[in-house]
C-alpha cells in the first residue's frame, strides 16, 4: 500500500438506538401500569374479581341470602314487607337469578358492608346486572347513592336513567289523608306522648323525614313491619 496506513473507519454502532428504543418502550410500559394502577385504586370502580355464590334465600327484591353471606343490592331499594309490590319484586328478582349462575361485584373504593353487616355488591346472571333489570321491570327505585349521602356507584347515572324511564307496574299505596293536629300543635310535630306521626307504611314515612327505628328502643317499631327481621323498620 502506498503512503500512509489508511485510516480504518469506526464500526458503526448499531446498539445505541436499540437501547434507546428499549428505554422508551419501558418508560411506556410504566406509565401504562402506573395509570391501570390509578384507575383500580380511584373510588367507585368495579373490582376485577367476581365471586361465584349460590343463592339460599331472597330476603326481598333487594336482599339476598347467598353461600358468602346476606347481601344488600347497590344502588336500589325494593317495597318492603307490607307496602305494594313486595312480593313481585322478591319473586321478580327470584325468577332473575334462578338462571344463574349468580357472581358478587364488589366496588373499589365503597364501603365493602353496611351496618347491619351486609355484603354491599352487584349481582350478575351471566354478565347481566340484577339492579338494572329491578329497575328497568319497576319494581325498584334507584336509591342510596350520591344523591342521598352514600357512596356513588360506577352505574349510579345508569341506574336513575331506568329508574326514571320505568314506572311501578302497580298503582302505589294511597296517601293516607291528612289529619289535623290538636290545637296549638304544628303539623309533623309529635303529638303526646312525643313519638312521631304515624303513617300507613315505610315508604310514606320515609318520605316525610321520618324513620328508621330500632326494636325495643323506638315505639314507633311496632307500627311497622319488619320487612328484613334485622330490628329495625323504616330503614332508610
Amino acid at each position: 500500500m502506498r503512503g500512509a496506513t489508511a485510516r480504518r473507519r469506526p464500526r458503526a454502532r448499531v446498539w445505541v438506538p436499540l437501547v434507546l428504543l428499549l428505554i422508551a418502550a419501558l418508560v411506556v410500559i410504566g406509565l401504562s401500569l402506573s395509570a391501570e394502577g390509578l384507575r383500580a385504586d380511584r373510588p367507585g370502580a368495579e373490582a376485577s374479581a367476581a365471586q361465584a355464590v349460590d343463592v339460599l334465600a331472597i330476603t326481598d327484591g333487594d336482599t339476598i341470602d347467598t353461600t358468602a353471606g346476606k347481601v344488600r343490592l347497590i344502588g336500589i331499594d325494593t317495597p318492603e314487607r307490607g307496602e305494594v309490590g313486595f312480593a313481585d319484586a322478591g319473586a321478580e328478582l327470584g325468577a332473575f337469578l334462578s338462571a344463574g349462575p349468580v357472581t358478587l361485584v364488589a366496588v373499589t373504593g365503597n364501603d365493602d358492608t353496611d351496618r347491619y353487616g351486609r355484603l354491599l355488591r352487584y349481582v350478575r346472571v351471566d354478565g347481566r346486572d340484577a339492579g338494572a333489570h329491578m329497575l328497568q321491570t319497576g319494581w325498584a327505585t334507584a336509591r342510596y347513592d350520591s344523591r342521598d349521602g352514600y357512596d356513588g356507584h360506577p352505574l349510579e347515572e345508569e341506574y336513575i336513567a331506568l329508574d326514571t324511564a320505568h314506572a311501578m307496574p302497580t298503582a302505589p299505596t294511597p296517601a293516607a289523608e291528612p289529619v289535623e293536629p290538636p290545637a296549638g300543635e304544628a303539623v309533623g310535630e309529635a303529638v303526646g306522648d312525643g313519638t312521631d306521626p304515624r303513617f300507613d307504611s315505610c315508604r310514606e314515612a320515609n318520605a316525610h323525614g321520618y324513620g328508621e327505628y330500632e326494636a325495643t328502643v323506638d315505639p314507633e317499631y311496632d307500627w311497622y313491619r319488619d320487612g328484613d327481621g334485622d330490628g329495625w323498620a323504616c330503614e332508610r
